[in-house]
């Protein structure tokens, strides 16, 4: 797979980890480029009452509101 996040785009091999840090507005996601299956597993605390989500490069932001739900927003605050 190829994950992409705001360095850019990094080939990933078989037995590769990457992280990202809690805090920190980075929205990255991964790409299976490849003509196989690709595997792969996701850690995180998935707590929507205090995770904030930030998606810069396709202008997407999920804050945390203190309970389970919560609204997509865009730069200039309109919600999606």
């Amino acid at each position: 797979p190829t994950l992409v996040d705001e360095t850019g785009r990094t080939q990933l091999q078989p037995g590769d980890s990457c992280c990202h840090k809690a805090g920190e507005a980075n929205g990255h996601h991964l790409i299976n480029e490849t003509k196989g299956e690709v595997v792969f597993l996701i850690v995180g605390s998935r707590s929507p009452e205090i995770d904030h989500c930030s998606y810069p490069d396709v202008d997407l932001d999920l804050p945390p509101n203190g309970t389970p739900t919560r609204v997509f927003k865009r730069k200039d605050g309109s919600e999606i």
